[in-house]
């Protein structure tokens, strides 16, 4: 790799670099080949990873982001790493609404999975009762938009939540916030992470309990 010795790559990345602001590079590996840049959008911390490689600036760097959409940049030979950060800081600020909708579902309600979600994902299984499970997928781009809905269960178990869901679809308000729309249409208060703890202590007193008399 004869680039790496070559201070013309190393003054090129330094110029995109300084173009950007020293202050958003966050990580960088020793050969300046693999840059991650930084930015806070509403006290969260967003990061690309920008991957250089021999032919560079003529050839575009690959790109690695927690975006719920795929990250593009359109590359030719003027371009510049400061105007694919600028497109990312646009992507990220895009999705804002979405990521404050997630974070109201994932404090609010009792969510079984994913277990540690990511920036990137737009889907949530949220526990109704003891028998019955709602996995949603939001469209990042709609948020508050009815978002795709299944149940999971028995047949019997989720009969109830799916009549309901069936015959007020057109309640849907895309103007308030998921959580609060389907607490409406289901007509129950979605089970929250205060259940979800009491739940466990008294499995775990249970547990106690059966090991202090077997």
């Amino acid at each position: 790799m004869d680039y790496l010795n070559s201070t013309e790559f190393y003054k090129s990345v330094v110029r995109h670099v300084e173009s950007i602001g020293w202050k958003n590079l966050v990580k960088a590996n020793t050969t300046f080949t693999e840059l991650v840049f930084a930015h806070e959008e509403n006290g969260r911390l967003h990061e690309i990873v920008m991957l250089l490689n021999e032919s560079f600036p003529i050839k575009e760097p690959s790109y690695c982001t927690e975006l719920p959409g795929k990250f593009t940049f359109d590359w030719n030979q003027s371009s510049s790493l400061a105007e694919v950060y600028a497109n990312f800081i646009n992507e990220v600020n895009s999705y804002s609404q979405f990521w404050d909708e997630m974070k109201m579902i994932d404090e609010t309600c009792w969510v079984l999975e994913p277990v540690r979600p990511s920036k990137a994902d737009c889907h949530r299984r949220i526990k109704l009762d003891i028998n019955v499970s709602m996995e949603i997928k939001v469209d990042a781009r709609n948020p508050t938009e009815l978002p795709e809905i299944f149940f999971l269960g028995s047949e019997t178990a989720t009969e109830t939540f799916r009549r309901k869901l069936e015959s007020k679809y057109d309640e849907w308000n895309s103007n308030i916030s998921i959580v609060y729309n389907l607490g409406e249409l289901l007509e129950i208060k979605l089970p929250g992470k205060c259940e979800q703890e009491e739940v466990d202590i008294w499995l775990i007193s249970l547990s106690v309990y059966v090991m202090k008399i077997s």
